[in-house]
This record gives structure tokens, C-alpha cells and sequence, in this order.
């Protein structure tokens, strides 16, 4: 199920036996132990031709506490911004004064269930088109498919469904993938695609500690099913050359950093204290998202603020970055990561003042 809209001038190993427990399920935020008075300063991009896009799975955007999310957003400045998992369900958009004149261009896709998943894109540039749900899926998705047209590229937000507990979601994750890559394709035949959110799959060993990689194939986001079917969407031609790549990735080949973590886990038969993960950015040529390693004896799973990109646009990528300071506050569970990039989109500043619902 989609809604299309219009902008407006006015505003492969072999699986093991699987164990059941399925610690990367979305969870209850923990109540905040931050300070009001937190800063932040991040480099400028590098030039006027830079587009900052950052994502964030925010669990939960109304439980955000507002004064630090308008100074992060103060410092970061980001000219599109992707939020996941924002559990957001009211018509409208949230009343949050930084969101709502922060930027103009707001597109907010929700799930009918209270408080589930939801998907959004924000932008201070005006897109020429936006869809709101997975055209080509049959199942409810206006709270996990943000799409968004410019000149010159197409930004994607997606919430990717989790396999879930015993794997019972795991046949409709498929289908999702197989939806996706059918509306990826569609998209690409026409322009470069930057792609970002939360894609719920960890595709590669290399991304695992030692402590992770026993459960390798055990649990949701680790399966060679998940993988297989991510695989399908990054190497549409069967060819091991991806048309997406993992953008952070490919900028730090060998750095370790996460932008994940649940501090308190009812997991005895794992004793863990912590499970870190990342999630990306992605696009035909930018940015992606998975992976796992070792540090102070926890579970690390690398699923960053998924930043895909295209092949084409990877040379035009300055910077990709994760917002590290954030983690810390317990504004999320999870913290943002950032990209800058060379692309030409139109970016003629709005009215002052004015906003628009996509």
C-alpha cells in the first residue's frame, strides 16, 4: 500500500541450529540520564555543493528530549534528515519546534498500530515528487517506506521488518526484499538512488567478534536467508559488483564504531552485558549498512545508520560520518550518522517561516 504525493509550492555458510532469543527486536527505550546542557560541534561541509543527509533511528521521536535534539540538530545541520522507528501514529506531524522549523519539506509515514515503527524524511530543499509505503508491496508500509525525489537523485528511508522472535516474520521480511528491490530497480533505471535507514541484516562474518560469531546464522539479522535476499538488492545482475555499496564502509575500511546499544539485557544464557550494532546509509553507488566486532568483552553489531549509495555517486561522497557524541545521552538507543556528498539538488532556501506537508 503506498500514498503518492506531490509537492506544493506552499509549504553462504552452512546454518547452524538457530537459537531462538532475538536480541535485535526493536525495545523499550530506557528512561533518559542526560543533560540539558549538552553541545556538540561537527565540521561544516566542506562546500556550498555539499548535501548533508543524516539518518537516525530515534526509537521513539516523541520521548526525544527536545532542548539537546535542538542543539544536535543546531550543530549538525543536516539539509535532509531520515528518521526510523519514530513510533509516530497521529496525523500530522509531531509538535517539536525544531523539527518544525528546522526544516520546510516534511514527509511522515505512519503505521496504523499505535506507537510501531514509522518512517520519515525531512528535508529543507523541496523534492519533486514523494511516495509514502512500498509501491510494490501488498502489505501495509506507509510506516516503513519514505521515498523522495530531487533534480538529480532519489532518497530512500526504509524500516526493514525484523525476522522476529522463533523467526515468524521471516517470510514476510522476504517479501518485503523481494518488493523493495523491485521499486529499487524501478527507481534506478531512472536516476541515482541514495538510500538510508534501518535494514535489519548483518551481511557479512568479517563483521562479527568472537563472542558474535557463534550465533552467526542463529538469530534474526544473521540469517543466510536475510543475507541472501539483502545480496539480491545490492547485485541486482548476480555479479558479486554491488550497485549499492556500504558507504562508511568503504570510507573506513578498518575502523571499529557503533551506533547501537542496549545497555540492560534479560539474556542469562548469553551473559551479555551490551549489544552494540550498526546501521547505514545505501544507494547505487553510496552508502549501506552491516556489521559486528569485539570490544570490552561485548556483542557488537555493526548495522549503522544505513547509508547506501549508488556506484555512480561514490566519488562525489566527501564525508560519511557517526555521530558518536550522542551516545552517551540516551536520546536513542541508537545514534545518527551523516553523509556529505557532491550531488546537485536544487537548494534555494524556502520563506522564512513556511512549511509544507509532502
Amino acid at each position: 500500500m503506498s500514498q503518492k504525493r506531490k509537492a506544493t509550492g506552499n509549504p553462504s555458510d552452512d546454518a547452524p541450529k538457530r537459537h531462538k532469543a532475538d536480541f535485535f527486536s526493536p525495545r523499550k527505550k530506557q528512561s533518559p540520564q542526560i543533560s540539558s546542557g549538552s553541545s556538540f560541534q561537527f565540521k561544516s561541509k566542506a562546500s556550498r555543493a555539499c548535501v548533508r543527509l543524516t539518518t537516525w533511528n530515534v526509537n521513539g521521536i516523541m520521548s526525544l528530549d527536545e532542548k539537546i535534539l535542538r542543539r544536535y540538530l543546531k550543530a549538525e545541520d543536516p539539509d535532509i534528515l531520515i528518521l526510523t522507528e519514530t513510533k509516530y501514529s497521529k496525523e500530522g506531524r509531531p509538535d517539536i519546534m525544531s523539527l518544525k522549523t528546522g526544516f520546510k519539506y516534511h514527509c511522515w509515514g505512519q503505521d496504523p498500530r499505535s506507537a510501531y515503527a514509522g518512517t520519515a524524511i525531512l528535508s529543507k530543499i523541496k523534492p519533486l515528487d514523494a511516495v509514502i509505503g512500498l509501491p510494490s508491496w501488498k502489505r501495509q508500509s506507509t510506516g516503513r517506506y519514505v521515498e523522495l525525489e530531487f533534480e538529480d537523485v532519489f532518497v530512500v528511508g526504509t524500516y526493514a521488518p525484523n525476522a522476529g522472535t522463533d523467526f515468524k516474520n521471516l517470510e514476510v521480511k522476504h517479501q518485503w526484499n523481494v518488493a523493495l528491490k523491485e521499486r529499487l530497480e524501478e527507481l534506478a533505471r531512472k536516476k541515482p538512488i541514495i538510500w538510508g535507514g534501518d535494514f535489519n541484516c548483518i551481511m557479512s562474518k568479517q563483521d562479527l567478534d568472537g563472542t558474535a560469531g557463534k550465533y552467526w546464522n542463529q538469530m534474526a539479522s544473521l540469517l543466510a536467508e536475510e543475507r541472501s535476499a539483502m545480496n539480491k538488492i545490492l547485485c541486482p545482475d548476480a555479479s558479486d559488483q554491488p550497485v549499492l555499496v556500504d558507504v562508511w564502509r568503504e570510507k573506513h575500511p578498518t575502523e571499529e564504531e557503533y551506533t547501537y546499544v542496549v545497555e540492560e539485557m534479560n539474556a542469562p544464557a548469553f551473559n551479555l552485558q551490551a549489544l552494540k550494532y550498526k546501521i547505514r546509509f545505501l544507494a547505487t553507488g553510496l552508502f549501506y549498512l552491516p556489521q559486528f566486532n569485539k570490544k570490552q568483552k561485548q556483542l557488537n553489531r555493526r548495522c549503522r545508520n544505513l547509508e547506501q549509495i549508488s556506484a555512480s555517486l561514490m566519488d562525489k561522497v566527501d564525508t560519511c560520518e557517526i555521530r558518536h557524541e550522542l551516545k552517551d545521552l540516551k536520546l536513542s538507543d541508537h545514534w545518527p550518522v551523516t553523509l556529505d556528498i557532491r550531488v546537485d539538488i536544487n537548494r534555494t532556501p524556502p520563506p522564512s517561516g513556511s512549511q509544507s506537508d509532502l
